[in-house]
């Protein structure tokens, strides 16, 4: 028998095994990470539905938590320090729905966001507890490549099958700005949805972009979220811009300044510009804007001088819905409740396929909250957030994420696009625990 051959050791075999599972937490992250792009929604109830991909999401996560809390003293060390950080996050976050639906009887929709927290809340707590033994920021970034092949092969299939491009673009709509332009969506239901799937995608990969497969996945992306026609569409090339140059004073000012534009264009449709009686250009309302005098009536347009300048706006539903969250705000101080702005606070609005509707959701998640749960909600929400973050340092592994998050919270202002496994999971990452004497936890390192 060869001398130099012997058996693994007792000292040997847990070190392995320890791998093994830290390989596994991984994969089962990077699959969550996937599933939570699919956003297919799935039928729990009457009246309960919730996306596939988010309770896919939450089982693998937690799958990969419950093996690192079964074989890491450290992780365990770790959730328990921080399952009390989150504790009142979560606490505040779960209460306020289900007491504010309680109120007015909305308690179904208070339930459903209650569970959406929680399973995000799971999600966050996963992410942080396996940067205790290393960091999955690559299988995240495979994950994003794989989910930008996918939807390269659906659009490609969509643009060339006939019969599949109602399943992977939306084409059965007039929309105010674009017309019957059709748009992406890949296996989310709705555009918007896809723009920001592939947006968080293009945040993962772009630090690749130096490497051919990262270039490539960065124009795929890039090409794919722009044929959304989304909001992200616009907020993307903020991301490029960002990420190419310098944060000089110039720079930032020429960024705030893009910024502003797309702000502008969320709220407003220019129709018509003139410069010292010279026409630039000039568009039309949407066809059913005069149909039953809807539009003049509730959504007139507007004319701003501004020197020479002569600019007609029609003001878009997204900042009718604001103003009505404001007033309603003001009118309820105390909140309205869970998944009630449509039914209390209601206001004539045209949407951007032309369909008029007197009760609509905030399409602002911010002013979602502010209506929801009130004022003295939003201020103890604040707080619990305040109290949670002020224990952490915000290091993104990427300068890039900085921006990319900026954005993906400026998106909040467009519609429900926060609160997702998508948008948040660049959060854990980003974030290292401070110790009582200063000192940061920083992932495979004592501190």
């Amino acid at each position: 028998m060869d001398p130099s051959a012997r058996s693994p050791s007792p000292a040997d075999a847990p070190g392995e095994s320890l791998d093994r599972q830290v390989l596994t937490a991984h994969i089962l992250f990077g699959c969550g990470f996937f599933a939570s792009t699919l956003q297919l929604p799935v039928v729990i109830a009457p009246g309960l539905a919730v996306s596939s991909g988010h309770l896919l999401a939450t089982l693998l996560f937690g799958g990969g938590l419950a093996i690192c809390l079964k074989y890491s003293l450290i992780a365990r060390r770790v959730f328990r320090r921080e399952i009390w950080i989150w504790g009142a996050l979560i606490a505040v976050g779960v209460s306020l729905p289900l007491v504010g639906g309680m109120a007015v009887g909305g308690v179904l929709a208070g339930l459903k966001m209650a569970l959406k927290l929680i399973t995000l809340a799971l999600c966050m707590v996963a992410i942080r507890t396996l940067m205790a033994w290393r960091s999955p920021l690559t299988v995240f970034q495979n994950s994003a490549l794989v989910v930008i092949s996918l939807n390269t092969v659906l659009w490609a299939v969509g643009y060339l099958i006939p019969v599949s491009t109602d399943h992977v673009f939306q084409t059965n709509a007039a929309h105010e700005a674009i017309g019957a332009w059709p748009r992406f969506k890949g296996l989310s239901p709705t555009p918007g949805s896809a723009g920001l799937v592939l947006f968080v995608s293009v945040c993962f990969v772009l630090p690749l972009r130096r490497q051919r497969v990262g270039q490539l996945a960065v124009t795929a992306a890039t090409f794919m979220c722009l044929s959304t026609l989304s909001t992200f569409a616009l907020l993307l090339p903020l991301l490029l811009l960002g990420s190419l140059f310098t944060p000089s004073r110039l720079n930032k000012v020429v960024f705030s300044a893009v910024l502003l534009g797309v702000l502008f264009l969320h709220w407003h449709q220019p129709l018509s510009l003139s410069v010292s009686g010279y026409q630039a250009f000039h568009s039309s309302p949407h066809p059913s804007w005069s149909e039953r005098n809807l539009g003049p009536t509730h959504m007139p347009l507007e004319e701003w001088h501004v020197g020479p300048l002569r600019l007609t706006v029609m003001p878009r539903v997204y900042r009718r819905l604001t103003e009505r969250g404001v007033s309603c705000a003001l009118e309820n101080p105390a909140g309205i409740g869970a998944g009630q702005f449509s039914n209390r606070c209601k206001v004539m609005t045209m949407n951007t396929l032309g369909s008029g509707s007197p009760g609509r959701e905030p399409h602002n998640q911010y002013m979602d909250w502010l209506t929801s749960y009130g004022v003295a909600g939003m201020v103890l929400t604040l707080f619990a957030l305040w109290a949670t973050l002020r224990r952490y340092t915000w290091s993104p592994p990427f300068p890039e994420w900085t921006i990319g998050f900026g954005l993906i919270f400026i998106s909040g202002l467009y519609g429900p696009s926060v609160l997702t496994i998508v948008s948040l999971v660049m959060v854990p990452l980003s974030l290292q625990l401070r110790q009582r004497h200063g000192c940061d936890i920083v992932p495979g390192q004592s501190c």
